[in-house]
């Protein structure tokens, strides 16, 4: 019997991600990864594994909905710099922003804080090209 779409607020990832600021300073930054990783500790470790899943049609297209809109958000962002791929960019920016929160709040890797201030070094120079 095929699963049903999960109870995933998915409309909260598409919205952080249009508040995502890619060049803001550290501060907001940082607290915009914070929100991050509240939303994905809410659903987001859920939201993983359904995305690895292949137990139902229903299930891989709502995952790859929600994948898609927050992509396409990204990309966006990225696109305002004067380098790099957009594409690649917003895929491995999206890969980061992932699995981030998924070292920390599933698998024990790290502790948050450290993990949100590397990701904010690694978004301004490698993303951003900014040396702070």
């Amino acid at each position: 019997m095929p699963l049903p779409a999960p109870p995933i607020d998915d409309r909260r990832y598409q919205d952080l991600v249009d508040e995502l600021v890619i060049d803001a300073p550290p501060p907001e930054l940082r607290a915009w990864l914070d929100a991050w990783f509240t939303a994905y500790e809410a659903n987001g470790g859920v939201f993983s594994t359904w995305q690895e899943m292949r137990a139902s049609p229903e299930l891989v297209q709502f995952s790859q909905d929600v994948g898609a809109a927050v992509f396409t958000r990204l990309e966006r962002q990225l696109a305002s710099r004067d380098f790099g791929n957009p594409q690649i960019d917003a895929s491995t920016f999206l890969a980061l922003i992932e699995r981030g929160p998924y070292n920390v709040l599933t698998l024990d890797f790290t502790a948050r804080e450290e993990t949100i201030d590397a990701m904010v070094t690694v978004i301004r120079r490698g993303y951003l090209a900014i040396e702070d």
